[in-house]
């Protein structure tokens, strides 16, 4: 009818499970014969949720037919993908990814809600973590990412120190997928222990939720495969008490 919609498909090297090759052929492939999409006719929400879960595409094919076809509704509705979702419109808090004191100040300066300082291939990261709070001073929130480059020992021992430079949260530090270190850790410390390469799935959050190896989650749309997928993790993780985060994969 000649209205159109778009969405990305990008996985990322390394993260997802999925290669470039495998994109390229699943959506080339969208509207053969036997495929979800072939010859339907996308006139809700329901229409679309109803393909997303009859196929069998990896999370980044999902995440870019969710996102067309939610845009693509959006339009014929004459309305955001927001109001055609009937979300609600107050604005979220975030956090800015920084590495070093002066981006980290001005992300608190233009409202970012937390900063976040990746740590995991730094030499001395009690130093960079010190450097940062030192230039935003004690009241803003730190968070801090390790992306599972600690072993159980390590995390350990750098816990103390990120404790006393006040870290509200560590994402993912120790070896993803480790549950017992993960609980391990979450019991002999304050900070809040975060999930993040460790939970792409609902069985995935269910383990972790189980094994009582967190305290939140962070959830990205591309390795989940779209946002209606993730708010479903969402409202189980927060019904279940976790934190909740969603980020991105420089997607």
């Amino acid at each position: 009818d000649g209205h159109r919609g778009r969405g990305l498909a990008a996985p990322l090297p390394g993260f997802s499970a999925e290669g470039h090759d495998e994109v390229e052929s699943c959506l080339e492939a969208l509207l053969r014969p036997g495929e979800p999409l072939a010859e339907r006719s996308l006139t809700s929400v329901e229409d679309l949720v109803r393909v997303l879960e009859a196929s069998a595409w990896p999370p980044s094919v999902a995440h870019a037919v969710e996102q067309a076809g939610l845009a693509l509704l959006a339009t014929r509705a004459e309305a955001t993908v927001g109001q055609l979702l009937e979300l609600p419109t107050r604005p979220l808090p975030y956090h800015l990814l920084v590495s070093d004191g002066w981006a980290a100040q001005r992300a608190v300066a233009e409202g970012a809600a937390a900063v976040k300082i990746k740590v995991g291939a730094s030499p001395d990261p009690i130093a960079l973590v010190r450097s940062i709070r030192d230039a935003v001073g004690p009241q803003a929130r730190l968070h801090v990412d390790v992306n599972g480059r600690w072993s159980l020992d390590e995390a350990r021992r750098y816990m103390p120190a990120l404790e006393a430079l006040g870290v509200a949260l560590v994402e993912e530090p120790v070896c993803d997928r480790d549950l017992t270190a993960f609980a391990q850790l979450r019991a002999t410390t304050s900070v809040t222990v975060t999930a993040d390469e460790s939970c792409r799935t609902e069985a995935d959050l269910d383990a972790i939720i189980a094994a009582r190896a967190a305290g939140g989650v962070v959830l990205k749309p591309m390795l989940i495969g779209g946002a209606l997928r993730t708010a479903q993790l969402a409202r189980r993780a927060a019904e279940a008490g976790l934190e909740v985060i969603v980020t991105h994969c420089f997607d």
